[in-house]
């Protein structure tokens, strides 16, 4: 999930990219000001995400990937981060735990550190996440 925030339309605008596609934009009302300092809070749910800034929520985010291939979080652009926090799930597979046989990309993240995220990539054509990715 892509998070752009539009200053000068007052909005949010949500989205997500499969094979290099964007989808429909999911657009919510933005209060905040350029420069504003800010909380910002993704709860990530079996059927979608609910999306809370400063404590309030504004709205939602429909999974279009299964909850099961959310494997990273990337940040770019002018901003200051304080925290990350995780929570709620435990990690108890490495990066390159197979799921049902399958890997979902964990051993192809090469974002640490980089200012890209590349995609994993998929050659065999069974996989079940082959048309996400």
């Amino acid at each position: 999930m892509s998070f752009r925030f539009m200053h000068d339309q007052h909005q949010i605008c949500m989205n997500a990219s499969s094979h290099g596609t964007w989808g429909e934009e999911v657009r919510h009302h933005n209060s905040l000001h350029d420069g504003d300092h800010f909380h910002l809070h993704v709860h990530v749910h079996s059927g979608h995400y609910e999306v809370e800034i400063n404590g309030d929520k504004i709205g939602t985010f429909h999974h279009r990937f299964p909850v099961e291939s959310i494997q990273a979080l990337g940040i770019h652009g002018g901003v200051h981060i304080d925290s990350i926090e995780f929570g709620g799930f435990s990690f108890d597979k490495p990066w390159s735990h197979e799921h049902q046989g399958f890997d979902y990309g964990h051993q192809g993240f090469i974002g640490y550190g980089t200012s890209s995220y590349q995609p994993p990539q998929f050659d065999d054509p069974q996989h079940p996440h082959q048309r996400f990715f």
